[in-house]
C-alpha cells in the first residue's frame, strides 16, 4: 500500500463509519471480553480458593481428629502398658511371694519340726524313768521361743505325762478360752486344732524303733504372718513405686511424643496453609497473565480485523470509488464535458451506479442539446419580440405624453374651478 493510498483510506468519508463502528465494536468486545474474563478468572480463582481453604479446613480438621486420636491412642497405651505392667508385676509379686511365704513356712515347719524332734529324742530316757518334772523342764525350754506356744508329751498308752502351759501368754489364754476338755492342756490343744494360725507339729519318741511316746508342739503363725504381712506390704510399696515411675515415665515420654507429634502436625498444618496460600498467589499470577494475554489477543485480534477489513475495503472498493469520483469531477469540472463517461468494469453496485451515471450524463447531454436548440429558437424570437416591444414603448411614450397634457388640462380646470363657482353665485 502506497502512502497516498492510506491516505485517501483514512481520509475516506465513505470508509470513516465503517472503521468508527469496527473500533467501537472492538474497544465493546475487549471491555466485554476483559470484563468476562476477569469475573470468570475471579470466580475460578475464588472457587480454587474456596476449595483449597475447605481443603485446608478439613486437613486441620483432620490433624485435629488425628492429634486427638493419637493423643488418645497413646492415653490408652500408656494406661494398659500401666495395667498390664502392674498385672505382671502383680502377678510376679504373688508368685514370689507365695513362694517367699511357702519357703518361710518351710523353713520354720522345718526348723520346729526338728526342734520336735530333738525334744523327742532328749525325752526318751525321761519317759522311762517318769521324770515329769524333767519333762516339764524341757517343755518350758521350748516355749521360751516365741514361735512355740505349748508343748505336751504322751506316754505310749496316749496318756499326756505334762501338764505345764504357759498361762502368762495372751495367745494361749485365748485358746484356752476357745477350747474344750479338761484341763488347760486339753483346752488349748482343742482351740488349736480348729486355728488356722497354729500349727500342732508331731514326733514320735522312739529310741529304739519302738515307740515309747509322743511329743505335740504348737507353732504359732502370727510371727510368720506379720512377716510376711510386712514383706507384701514392702512389695507392694516396691510395685506401687515400681509402676508409679513407670507411670511417670510413660507419661513423660508420651507427652513428648505427643508434643512432638502436635508440634509435628502443627508445622505440616502452617506449611499446608503456606501452600495453600502460595499456590491461591499463583493462581492471581497465572490469571492475571491470563487475563492481559487474552486482552492482548483480542486487542490485537481486533486491529487485525480492522487491517483486513480496510484491506478488503481499501482493495477493493475504495480504488473504484475513487475512480469514480475522480470521473465525475472530471466531468464536472472545467468546460462540463458530457461527451466523456465513467469507465468501471464489473458486475457490482458501483459498475451499476457508474452505468446509472453515465446514462444520466447522456441524459443530460440530450437535454443539453434540446435546450440549445430552443435557446436558439427563443433568442430568434425574443429578437422579434424586442422589436415590437421597442414599437410599443413608443406607442406607449406617446399615449404618456397625452396623458400628461390632459393631466395639465385637468390640474388648471381645478384650479379654475373654485373661481367660475363663486362667479357665478354673484
Amino acid at each position: 500500500m502506497t502512502p497516498r493510498f492510506l491516505k485517501a483510506l483514512v481520509t475516506s468519508r465513505l470508509l470513516r463509519p465503517v472503521f468508527l463502528i469496527l473500533i467501537v465494536a472492538g474497544v465493546v468486545q475487549v471491555a466485554m471480553s476483559q470484563w468476562l474474563i476477569s469475573n470468570q478468572v475471579d470466580s475460578l480463582v475464588e472457587t480454587a480458593g474456596s476449595a483449597l481453604e475447605a481443603s485446608s479446613r478439613e486437613v486441620s480438621g483432620s490433624f485435629g481428629d488425628t492429634r486427638e486420636d493419637v493423643r488418645n491412642r497413646l492415653q490408652l497405651m500408656q494406661q494398659r502398658t500401666t495395667e498390664e505392667l502392674a498385672g505382671e508385676l502383680t502377678r510376679q509379686q504373688t508368685a514370689q511371694q507365695e513362694r517367699v511365704a511357702n519357703n518361710v513356712r518351710a523353713a520354720v515347719m522345718s526348723e520346729a519340726q526338728g526342734l520336735a524332734e530333738v525334744l523327742a529324742a532328749v525325752a526318751a530316757p525321761l519317759i522311762w524313768d517318769r521324770d515329769v518334772p524333767r519333762l516339764t523342764d524341757l517343755i518350758e525350754l521350748a516355749d521360751a521361743r516365741e514361735s512355740v506356744l505349748f508343748a505336751v508329751y504322751y506316754d505310749q498308752y496316749g496318756e499326756r505325762l505334762t501338764r505345764y502351759v504357759d498361762r502368762t501368754d495372751d495367745r494361749v489364754r485365748t485358746l484356752m478360752e476357745q477350747g474344750e476338755g479338761r484341763g488347760a492342756a486339753n483346752k488349748v490343744l482343742d482351740a488349736a486344732s480348729r486355728d488356722p494360725n497354729v500349727v500342732i507339729i508331731t514326733a514320735d519318741i522312739k529310741p529304739q524303733g519302738t515307740a515309747i511316746g509322743q511329743l505335740k508342739m504348737g507353732l504359732s503363725l502370727e510371727g510368720i504372718n506379720r512377716d510376711l504381712a510386712a514383706l507384701e506390704e514392702e512389695f507392694s510399696e516396691t510395685i506401687t513405686g515400681s509402676i508409679d515411675a513407670l507411670r511417670q515415665t510413660l507419661e513423660a515420654e508420651t507427652g513428648e511424643v505427643n508434643q512432638r507429634l502436635q508440634q509435628q502436625l502443627a508445622t505440616m498444618g502452617e506449611d499446608t496453609q503456606a501452600r495453600i496460600d502460595s499456590t491461591v498467589e499463583a493462581l492471581d499470577r497465572e490469571a492475571d497473565s491470563l487475563s492481559s494475554n487474552l486482552s492482548f489477543l483480542a486487542i490485537g485480534s481486533v486491529v487485525v480485523l480492522i487491517v483486513l477489513v480496510a484491506a478488503v475495503l481499501g482493495g477493493g472498493l475504495l480504488p473504484r470509488v475513487l475512480r469514480l469520483s475522480s470521473a465525475i469531477w472530471q466531468i464536472a469540472d472545467g468546460e462540463a464535458d458530457l461527451t466523456r463517461r465513467v469507465s468501471l468494469k464489473g458486475r457490482d453496485e458501483l459498475t451499476e451506479m457508474a452505468r446509472g451515471m453515465n446514462q444520466f450524463i447522456a441524459r443530460i447531454q440530450e437535454l443539453v442539446s434540446e435546450v440549445k436548440s430552443s435557446a436558439e429558437s427563443a433568442a430568434e424570437r425574443a429578437r422579434e419580440q424586442g422589436q415590437i416591444s421597442r414599437d410599443a414603448v413608443s406607442a406607449v411614450n406617446r399615449q404618456q405624453q397625452e396623458v400628461a397634457e390632459v393631466s395639465e388640462t385637468m390640474s388648471q380646470c381645478r384650479a379654475a374651478l373654485p373661481k367660475w363657482l363663486t362667479a357665478s353665485r354673484k
